[in-house]
């Protein structure tokens, strides 16, 4: 019989360890949200770096007298940016050919000042370089490289990648030993990373999600979807009249009410569900999780509810309610379909009146899609 005293000591553990991946999820970047513009200028400004790299390690192989290696060092190089130049290998696959040239150049460089401790500080550069990708797939990739080249090249030829003897005697606990320092080195890039994407997936005023990332957070319920076959539930939440609270007291006034009706949002849903300003005064929730259309209803009616006290805005007490629509992902292709539905769903309710809720059902979209779409 299995005792239960370790079954009941093992519950603490298991919320820690989920307490710690939750914690971690918060506090490292997601990666994957560059924008496409910018994606495509830095991967650009990184192809030229790359080629760069290869009429520079023809010269200096050739003063150093290392001129075969340095010839098949740029060889690969150039093959990696021919590759990574080719759009039909999508963003993710020609950012790691961009990867592995370029931590190409970093091993070549070790190589050609044969091991020098000194020269490895080029494969900081180059990591700082990767993470301008804002994506974990090079990241870890380059890890993994700087793992497996020094562990490697270390026990077929030490002397060409370590300059002191327990590396020549212990090369791979000195590749763990220079792939950690790669990562602590990286801590800098990943916050600066973590930041750049928490400005471009969140609302600065109520540093909610923004649609970008909400519209991300929905993808991802997909994807779930079809891993755990539970359909992603989604309400779109618009405040009645908000335009009348900046036409009597300002803008100032509304943002004000938008921030605090962002504050009753939060804490009317649980905390695994995504909560997103999506633009003006309207929001979206993604419930994650919820399996029954019962307790999708009972959230829906708790947002109408939540806007029954009033707010206090600016020294003044005011009351607003607010319309939600309520859409289900089951037989939706993809975010913008769900988001179509709900927003039907959303314009049926505020038909029925202020501080109500609506389900989308069959054949409504057919009968409210036009309307909607002229109003």
């Amino acid at each position: 019989m299995p005792d239960n005293r370790t079954r009941v000591a093992s519950r603490p553990l298991g919320s820690w360890v989920a307490q710690c991946g939750d914690h971690l999820r918060r506090i490292l970047p997601k990666g994957g949200y560059l924008p496409e513009l910018i994606w495509q200028r830095r991967h650009t400004g990184i192809l030229i770096f790359m080629w760069l790299h290869v009429g520079a390690f023809a010269v200096v192989g050739a003063l150093s007298g290392h001129g075969g290696d340095a010839i098949r060092g740029a060889s690969f190089v150039a093959i990696a940016a021919a590759v990574a130049g080719m759009p039909r290998l999508g963003k993710r696959g020609r950012a790691c050919a961009a990867t592995l040239g370029l931590l190409t150049c970093s091993a070549l460089v070790i190589h050609l000042a044969n091991g020098l401790t000194e020269a490895r500080f080029y494969f900081f550069i180059v990591l700082g370089i990767i993470t301008l990708y804002q994506d974990w797939i090079p990241f870890l990739l380059a890890v993994t490289f700087v793992f497996l080249h020094e562990g490697i090249a270390g026990s077929l030829d030490p002397t060409t990648v370590y300059t002191h003897t327990d590396a020549w005697a212990h090369p791979w606990r000195w590749a763990a030993i220079h792939a950690a320092i790669v990562v602590a080195a990286s801590a800098v890039n990943i916050v600066t990373w973590h930041l750049n994407e928490f400005r471009a997936l969140h609302d600065p005023l109520t540093e909610l999600s923004n649609r970008l990332g909400f519209l991300g957070a929905v993808e991802r319920g997909f994807v779930g979807m079809a891993r755990q076959r539970q359909a992603p539930r989604l309400l779109l939440f618009d405040l009645d009249d908000f335009k009348a609270v900046n036409d009597r007291y300002g803008h100032q006034a509304g943002d004000e009410l938008l921030v605090a009706v962002a504050v009753r949002l939060r804490g009317a849903v649980r905390r695994e569900d995504t909560v997103a300003r999506l633009g003006g005064d309207e929001f979206g929730i993604l419930l994650h999780g919820v399996r029954e259309d019962d307790t999708a209803r009972t959230i829906a009616r708790r947002l109408v509810g939540v806007m029954e006290a009033p707010f206090t805005v600016c020294g003044v007490a005011m009351h607003i309610s607010a319309s939600v629509g309520l859409a289900t992902g089951e037989t939706v292709d993809g975010p913008a379909g769900l988001l179509r539905r709900a927003d039907v769903a959303l314009y049926d309710a505020k038909r029925h009146g202020k501080g109500q809720y609506a389900v989308f059902t069959a054949g409504m979209e057919h009968i409210l899609a036009p309307a909607r779409a002229g109003a």
